[in-house]
């Protein structure tokens, strides 16, 4: 790959190839941003960029550093993501001997640490020591949702770069181009994906989509009509499809969105889920505008949630019991 590959972001891979050609690189960065949208992408080839051996601000794809980065046995590279649900201190002290130990290749060092909120305080804590006097060859990359789950002492000590949801139009063409889907699904799925390339391609490969689709229209069914126990009994299917939850709690925002939409006169074009159009108007004929927007904040709330790993089942029991609370 190369920085070509990466769709969208093209302001700010100008950004770092700049910084490449005048060695001028932070010693440490925060990609900040929501799921999916490349910001591992980004890092990673800003990573082989740093260590490729014949090109200043792109990576050849060649070399003898490209190959080893490509094979994942470069020796000045280390990728660090979750062991479970958190980075734990027996990682970052691996982190510590990496960095201090000087290059094998080039004079530079590379680290991603990937859903960097999830490390633990005592974590965070020693990867401090480190960020407090760096050595110069080591470049440090955090890759997370949330900057805010970094202390703010390693915040003050980064560069943070905050990355933007892709355009649906930018993801249905590269989906069509490079993953060859037919144009309808391609809108489809950029539709739900709300900004998230590895959604849409999930939603693209994933031979359950249309029926988590169907899920969340039984769920909003259940939510519009007042029949709490029916949507309260569709949750059972969340929490089964726990893999799948953001994904699922993403459609629910985009139906209730759609909802939304409907209730306030939107042009339909608006509307992600147009082939599901008769029962948007359905739902919408159910709900006061205000209560569909109540919803979403409700959903935005359960996904916040899910994040910090409460118990799902019990976030989801709550969610609705919350948007019932809104409609009396």
């Amino acid at each position: 790959m190369s920085f070509a590959d990466i769709i969208g972001h093209d302001q700010l891979i100008g950004r770092m190839q700049g910084a490449l050609e005048r060695d001028r690189l932070a010693h440490a960065y925060i990609f900040e941003g929501p799921s999916g949208i490349g910001k591992a992408s980004v890092a990673k080839e800003l990573a082989e960029a740093i260590l490729c051996e014949t090109s200043k601000s792109n990576a050849c794809g060649r070399c003898d550093a490209c190959m080893k980065f490509v094979h994942e046995n470069h020796p000045d590279y280390l990728y660090i993501e979750p062991d479970g649900a958190s980075i734990k201190n027996k990682q970052i002290e691996g982190f510590q001997e990496f960095v201090l130990t000087k290059p094998y290749d080039r004079d530079a060092k590379i680290v991603i640490i990937d859903r960097a909120e999830s490390m633990t305080v005592s974590a965070q804590n020693r990867i401090l020591k480190v960020l407090e006097e760096p050595p110069a060859y080591a470049t440090i990359i955090f890759v997370t949702e949330n900057g805010n789950g970094l202390l703010p002492t390693i915040r003050s000590r980064c560069q943070t770069v905050r990355m933007n949801r892709l355009s649906s139009s930018l993801i249905e063409q590269d989906l069509v181009d490079k993953k060859g889907l037919a144009p309808d699904l391609a809108k489809q799925c950029a539709a739900f994906a709300d900004g998230s390339y590895g959604m849409a391609v999930h939603a693209a490969e994933s031979e359950d989509f249309q029926s988590l689709r169907e899920a969340v229209e039984n769920m909003a069914a259940g939510i519009c009509s007042r029949k709490f126990m029916k949507a309260l009994d569709q949750a059972q299917f969340f929490e089964d499809h726990k893999e799948d939850i953001d994904q699922l709690l993403n459609l629910l925002i985009g139906w209730f969105r759609d909802i939304v939409f409907i209730k306030g006169g939107y042009d339909h074009d608006l509307i992600r889920n147009r082939d599901r159009l008769s029962a948007l108007q359905t739902q919408a004929s159910q709900l006061e505008y205000k209560e569909a927007v109540q919803a979403i904040e409700r959903i935005e709330k359960a996904k916040r949630q899910v994040r910090a790993y409460v118990n799902l089942g019990l976030i989801l029991e709550t969610l609705i019991l919350d948007i019932q609370e809104g409609m009396k």
